[in-house]
């Protein structure tokens, strides 16, 4: 805990902290990635959007297998307290995620990954995908409306696509972690604008669908 503290005091150890850091996720080891993960949050909590900028798509890289294969649950959870933080962190000081921001990069990164494994909506990966996404979307108003515009019209249209039961009901799950992130983010923040509105009639189409169970396009 003291060398957490220590490592993670100044951004001007992110240099040599965080490759470090990083290669250590090469362990076998849950309880090393574990500590490994909580000194990674600690350094981009403390270092500041501009040094985490930096990083931030390395991070991602290095511990996505550990999130979308949820072979262990703990480590999986705090991979994704990890790039809660990083979202927060590159939320600082933004009204909107655009393309050209920290944020809007990173999470266009993120959103394309994610997409591609919901395609296949009854794959191992679907629902962390689904997870990782309502997690970023959770933590602030710009990273909530960027994944929101990208990620909703992509599973409305998959659940359009589809017949089976199983599918459709793996996607509604997904949408309730979205839709529950948004909840939460209007709740607390009071930000102007849902981005929920334009989707208000494919959402209630879905919905109707999935709950009376109707196979029916």
């Amino acid at each position: 805990m003291r060398l957490r503290e220590c490592i993670s005091a100044t951004h001007y150890f992110a240099q040599d902290a965080i490759p470090q850091l990083l290669d250590k996720m090469n362990s076998s080891s849950p309880v090393v990635k574990i500590d490994t993960l909580q000194t990674l949050t600690a350094c981009v909590t403390n270092y500041g959007p501009q040094t985490i900028d930096l990083y931030a798509v390395s991070m991602w890289d290095t511990i996505r297998f550990e999130i979308l294969n949820a072979n262990d649950e703990d480590v999986s959870n705090r991979g994704l307290e990890l790039l809660q933080a990083i979202t927060k962190s590159l939320s600082f000081g933004l009204r909107e995620a655009a393309s050209n921001t920290p944020l809007g990069k990173f999470l266009k990164v993120i959103t394309d990954a994610c997409v591609k494994e919901l395609k296949d909506t009854e794959g191992k990966s679907a629902k962390p995908a689904g997870r990782i996404l309502a997690e970023c979307a959770s933590v602030s108003y710009p990273a909530n409306r960027f994944l929101i515009e990208r990620t909703m019209p992509v599973l409305i249209l998959l659940f359009r696509e589809t017949n089976s039961v199983n599918k459709r009901t793996a996607i509604l799950e997904i949408l309730n972690g979205l839709l529950d992130s948004t909840k939460s983010i209007l709740a607390e923040k009071e930000a102007e604008g849902n981005p929920l509105l334009a989707l208000t009639d494919d959402l209630f189409d879905v919905y109707s669908k999935g709950f009376l169970g109707s196979t029916s396009q």
